[in-house]
């Protein structure tokens, strides 16, 4: 399955909410490089900060991933994923109150496949899944500055 899931806290035994995103929303790029870890190493509690990349959650159905660069003005998109239904209210408050998301990267249909939440976490770690706490983009707009667009 490419695309992605929104998760609740406790899920994959992670205080906050999350994204399980596939691989191919990456397009490539070695996430090692930005800061991505094992789901074993640390241990979920301690999901490490991604740096160089950011989630650009403006609106309730895109999540853009952002790669930095020598200048904000170069930054640019390089993956990301639409989603079906708006981010639920909860979700969209809790992430943009924090700033940031822990994105676990792995295969979706191995963990919606598994017969419980436990076997899809132990799927998801046997398939090499990694995690990090990625920042959300701050963006400016008309009526001042924020990580979602007015009227979101």
């Amino acid at each position: 399955m490419d695309g992605a899931l929104r998760l609740s806290p406790g899920v994959l035994g992670m205080e906050m909410h999350a994204i399980l995103a596939s691989p191919a929303q990456f397009r490539g790029l070695s996430l090692a490089d930005y800061g991505f870890r094992s789901i074993n190493v640390p241990t979920r509690s301690q999901v490490p900060t991604v740096e160089r990349l950011g989630l650009d959650i403006r609106d309730r159905f895109n999540v853009d991933i952002i790669r930095d660069a020598d200048s904000p003005l170069r930054a640019r998109v390089v993956g990301g994923f639409l989603f079906e239904d708006p981010h639920p209210d909860e979700w969209w408050r809790a992430v943009h109150d924090r700033g940031a998301v822990p994105v676990i990267v792995g295969d979706p249909g191995a963990f919606l496949g598994a017969p419980t939440i436990g076997a899809g976490v132990a799927a998801l770690a046997a398939a090499g899944a990694v995690v990090g706490d990625m920042r959300l983009v701050v963006r400016m707009y008309d009526t001042g500055v924020g990580t979602a667009a007015p009227g979101q």
